[in-house]
C-alpha cells in the first residue's frame, strides 16, 4: 500500500485518483503485481479508470464522497484491467 501511494516530487494525486487506487486495492487488482512494477501498473490503471470512469471520478472529486455506484464502476474497471495484464 505504501508503494502505491508514493508520488513524485512535483506530482500529486487528486482525491478521486487516491480513492480510485484504494478501490482497486480493495477489489484485488494489485494482488499479482510484483512490487517493482506496482507504480507503473498503478499509473496505467489510473489512465484506464480516467478514460472509462470519468463521470464517477468527477462526482468523487466534486462532492468528496464515494457512492456505491462509483465504487462499483471503478472496481469493475480495475478488475477487468488487472485480468488483462
Amino acid at each position: 500500500l505504501i508503494e502505491l501511494m508514493k508520488q513524485g516530487q512535483n506530482e500529486t494525486f487528486s482525491l478521486s485518483e487516491q480513492v480510485s487506487v484504494l478501490i482497486a486495492v480493495k477489489y484485488g487488482a494489485f494482488e499479482d503485481i510484483p512490487t517493482d512494477q506496482v507504480r507503473t501498473f498503478r499509473d496505467e490503471l489510473l489512465g484506464e479508470i480516467k478514460r472509462r470512469c470519468a463521470a464517477s471520478m468527477m462526482r468523487i472529486q466534486s462532492t468528496g464522497k464515494l457512492g456505491e455506484a462509483e465504487e462499483k464502476d471503478i472496481g469493475q474497471v480495475a478488475v477487468e484491467y488487472a485480468k488483462c495484464k
